[in-house]
């Protein structure tokens, strides 16, 4: 079969680029060891980053690399391709036929999910399969222009896939891979409040080193206290490799914690009257609930009252809060982005208060249901009351329906990045730059709040050079996903201050729905952010320069330089 482009030029990268280093063009030297001079090992922020960059072809079109043993590339921005693509078909066929630019000698593609953009271009989300099985996060986002033309790609394909029959390797049951799960957790299964019945799914992973066939068991109840389990159990063995919580923490009127009257959309039902909204969604209803205090249980009994005006205070001013925020954060996508409901596909959601007891958390738990603490009133206030807050857990579920950033180590901490992100922008202060800053009471023992114009504030690091390399433990904060955060909360900082929250919302918005997958890094997010910069702004424009050295002042890739053609 004929190459086609990319792997044409990639290949013509690996030979004619290796004069650069001093020594002559040589066709026999193998491709992996070409690559290992490109990954640089940056020894100061005590992670490897694959910050490098190769331009080939013409010079307008160039290559970021992978990182540790996987070489294969991870972003590639030009003209791809030779033959127009016109639907997913020609997709397929085109990715099939470049599988050896990404360094994969076995595995097949299967479309995930396609969409199109206010610009024309279309957007093709590529899964990786063998033997039938997903393999699990990697994925081709493949870009393609309303003339035909691929003018990027984002990429998370591990090239050390290997080329063995996975499915001969599964010895156990869906079924069994369930009661293992089950078994393996400290809350047994006659003591959770299952939310849902538990599932096991198939998949192709790499865990601790080693590609195996897995189940990925997921068990969510809320008492005895919240949680999302993601445990993934060996197909082979039944050993339970790897667990992981998932919970992500963070027309009538009614009285709000703050003490103001707001309108809220609400329901009559028989003689009471509900907060209950169908008017923010096309099928679903956003409706707020009592959790009462005692449990964790999520959605609690939803909050009714006898007349129109809901000012009873208390724990109906949380419900309030609550209500009219989350209203506020799904309005604001709608109105900017046309984007029905947290799925887009007008999904409903409950938002319940009142959870736990003196509980100083607020999480998404992944199935459409947000929960928000009434503090303590010593450490916290209320967590509804804040509309950053709210509209960070709110885009917790937007990221779930869409880039479904894994929520560990790097990709977890873009996961709260992009919350945090898009928390200040829909509360619309650029005065402190701060998350949760009418939260924390000043009497309160904890660090409640982030800040994105100095993450060192309250202990996050703000460069890549102090990055925290923690353990991918629930002690070690899943590999630092609230600590890391800190370093692309600053770059947002260093854009949104040049080009204020309009433009820089369009940029992340564009990259989070239609660039980012679940384990894309830092250097992803980069990539992603400047390249939707040029799609919406321009090659040369302000935007996109502002975008590329907010992130280079972070220690993530290279500033702008605009005698290279990009």
């Amino acid at each position: 079969m004929k190459k086609t482009l990319i792997s044409m030029l990639i290949a013509t990268t690996m030979v004619f680029s290796f004069v650069g280093f001093g020594g002559r063009a040589n066709a026999s030297v193998s491709r992996d060891g070409y690559l290992k001079t490109l990954i640089t090992t940056a020894e100061e922020s005590k992670i490897e980053k694959s910050t490098q960059k190769t331009d080939i072809g013409s010079g307008d079109t160039y290559v970021y690399w992978g990182e540790n043993e996987n070489k294969s590339p991870r972003f590639i921005d030009g003209k791809l391709n030779e033959e127009a693509i016109n639907n997913k078909d020609d997709v397929l066929k085109y990715v099939e036929e470049n599988k050896d630019a990404f360094g994969l000698q076995t595995g097949d593609f299967q479309l995930k999910d396609e969409m199109k953009d206010d610009q024309g271009n279309t957007h093709y989300k590529v899964k990786l399969m063998k033997d039938g099985i997903d393999v699990r996060n990697k994925i081709l986002i493949v870009h393609v222009n309303n003339d035909g033309n691929i003018y990027n790609i984002n990429a998370d394909i591990d090239s050390t896939l290997e080329n063995v029959n996975f499915m001969e390797k599964v010895k156990i049951s869906e079924a069994d891979a369930i009661k293992i799960a089950e078994d393996s957790l400290e809350v047994k299964n006659n003591q959770a409040n299952y939310t849902y019945a538990p599932t096991a799914q198939l998949f192709v992973d790499k865990l601790d080193g080693q590609w195996r066939t897995v189940f990925m068991a997921e068990i969510i109840y809320n008492d005895p206290s919240p949680a999302n389990w993601s445990i993934f159990v060996d197909a082979s063995t039944g050993e339970v490799l790897k667990t992981q919580n998932k919970i992500m923490d963070l027309e009538g009127s009614g009285t709000g914690l703050d003490g103001k009257s707001v309108p809220i959309q609400i329901t009559k039902s028989g003689s009471k009257y509900q907060l209950s909204d169908s008017t923010r969604s096309s099928r679903g209803v956003y409706t707020t609930h009592d959790s009462g205090r005692s449990t964790y249980r999520v959605p609690g009994t939803i909050v009714q009252n006898s007349t129109t005006n809901f000012n009873a205070g208390g724990i109906m001013s949380s419900a309030v809060s609550a209500h009219y925020n989350v209203a506020k954060a799904a309005d604001y996508y709608k109105n900017t982005f046309g984007r029905d409901s947290w799925d887009g596909k007008g999904a409903g959601i409950t938002a319940s208060v009142n959870v736990g007891r003196s509980y100083l958390n607020a999480y998404f738990d992944g199935r459409g249901n947000l929960a928000f603490g009434e503090g303590d009133k010593v450490n916290a206030a209320p967590f509804a009351g804040c509309l950053d807050i709210v509209a960070h857990e709110f885009t917790h579920a937007v990221t779930s329906s869409t880039a479904d950033l894994a929520y560990e180590n790097q990709s977890g901490a873009l996961n709260e990045s992009f919350s945090d992100v898009f928390g200040l922008i829909i509360e619309g202060d650029n005065t402190l730059w701060e998350m949760g800053d009418n939260l924390q009471l000043p009497t309160s023992r904890y660090v409640l709040k982030r800040s994105a114009k100095d993450p060192t504030m309250y202990g996050q690091p703000a460069h890549m050079n102090d990055y925290k390399n923690l353990p991918n433990t629930q002690n070690g904060d899943w590999g630092g996903v609230h600590t890391n955060s800190g370093i692309p909360n600053k770059a947002f900082y260093n854009i949104a201050s040049k080009i204020g929250f309009d433009k820089a919302g369009k940029i992340y918005y564009k990259a989070l729905t239609e660039n980012l997958s679940a384990s894309s890094n830092f250097m992803d997010a980069r990539n992603a952010l400047v390249a939707a910069a040029v799609s919406l702004y321009g090659s040369d424009s302000q935007e996109r320069q502002i975008v590329q050295q907010g992130f280079a002042d972070v220690g993530l890739g290279e500033a702008y330089q605009n005698e290279i053609p990009q």
